[in-house]
């Protein structure tokens, strides 16, 4: 618990996302105001999302800033959404989930700097990162370069560092239409660029088949169903050989749900039980390299059907 609390405290701020504590004195306070009005609360009633869960493995539990604190993912998503249960600023539902998500980051400018919430010098070193990740499958051929998909491409900044130095043809999908239309406008005549949707991942319909699907900082939004049925959509649009590649942030155990932009990060565990139902292995995996200190750790999984 205290390094899952460590670690939110240095999550806060968020942005393409990495979230990072900023204000860690506010943050702290409404974390022991909320551990107090649980332990206040407890003295008459047990409360709903430990009552839900037998699960007793630390490993599995999550909380988020308000002190909520859940026995597993599970049990977080049924307090969450579920009218009768006792929770601190409830989501309320599955739609409220992804609108506020959604709100927030329309509110942000385009930019690298604005996708990146205000760390535009991360950008350098995860684009590095990443090619690092991606060469070994190409260079080995065991993809081909035909054409690629970024998902949650927010304004083409991987597509445009990344994917279309290497793709033939490349397409952008992100649910925030300023961010597509910014797309567009730097990248529209490029040659090598394809299609722009707008879309949420949890509502996505693919047409075209692709050798490479990018997936990077978007899948912290998605409930566990829906990341289950968006990877079976991109699974289901691999060609063959073709791998999906998921880039995200981490926590050492468990999950921190921030409600702030209504977002939970997992831990390893938690991604490859995600992975394991949707019908995936991991064929490599690898940790970010060259962040600075107070930021989750983040790793790259290339994802191949089982």
């Amino acid at each position: 618990a205290e390094d899952g609390i460590r670690d939110f405290c240095l999550s806060r701020g968020l942005g393409d996302v990495y979230k990072r504590q900023e204000y860690m004195g506010t943050v702290m306070k409404r974390v022991i105001l909320g551990l107090v009005a649980i332990n206040i609360a407890n003295k008459r009633r047990q409360r709903d999302t430990i009552k839900m869960i037998p699960s007793q493995d630390t490993k599995q539990q999550g909380f988020d800033e308000y002190g909520n604190y859940y026995m597993s993912i599970e049990a977080m998503w049924q307090a969450e959404f579920n009218p009768e249960t006792d929770v601190i600023k409830k989501v309320g539902s599955r739609d409220n989930w992804y609108q506020k998500a959604s709100d927030f980051w329309d509110k942000e400018e385009a930019s690298i700097k604005g996708v990146l919430g205000g760390h535009d010098y991360l950008h350098e070193p995860d684009i590095r990162d990443s090619e690092r990740f991606l060469l070994p499958f190409l260079k080995s051929q065991t993809i081909g370069n035909d054409r690629a998909l970024d998902c949650g491409a927010g304004i083409g900044r991987v597509a445009q560092h990344l994917l279309m130095k290497h793709f033939k043809k490349v397409d952008l999908v992100d649910q925030c239409a300023k961010y597509i239309e910014e797309a567009r406008r730097l990248l529209g005549n490029e040659p090598n660029i394809g299609e722009f949707y707008v879309a949420g991942l949890q509502d996505l319909q693919l047409k075209e088949r692709y050798d490479l699907i990018w997936v990077q900082w978007v899948c912290i939004y998605l409930t566990d169903d829906d990341f289950v049925r968006f990877l079976n959509t991109c699974k289901g649009h691999l060609k063959e050989n073709g791998i999906l590649v998921l880039k995200e942030n981490l926590t050492k155990t468990g999950f921190i749900v921030d409600k702030e932009d209504n977002s939970v990060t997992r831990s390893d565990e938690l991604y490859r039980g995600i992975f394991e139902r949707a019908g995936l292995k991991v064929v490599s995996s690898k940790l970010q390299e060259g962040f600075p200190k107070g930021f989750f750790r983040v790793m790259h999984y290339a994802l191949a059907p089982l």
